[in-house]
């Protein structure tokens, strides 16, 4: 699996995975990829292109906003989701 840096968030194309936020940055949802089973669970959860997130706790299980709601996810089912993040739009 092919790591981003948070260094290149600068570039509004780059995209990073949302497990890669920091408690309190936001960021809007660019893409959902992997498995078809668990992308499907997490479009149903809202995580779908154009969604904006906050991050409020980092790791695993991370803890973020989406649309007015607290989600819970263990890392590794988010690094799917990738993110620009809010500063570099």
């Amino acid at each position: 699996m092919q790591t981003t840096t948070l260094q290149v968030a600068d570039d509004p194309s780059t995209l990073i995975p949302l497990s890669r936020l920091r408690a309190g940055q936001c960021g809007c949802v660019g893409e959902v990829v992997g498995a078809g089973g668990l992308v499907h669970r997490l479009r149903e959860m809202g995580l779908r292109a154009g969604a904006r997130v906050r991050m409020i706790r980092s790791g695993s299980p991370c803890i973020f906003r989406l649309d007015g709601q607290k989600l819970c996810v263990r890392a590794d089912e988010v690094t799917t989701v990738l993110i620009r993040v809010a500063g570099a739009v």
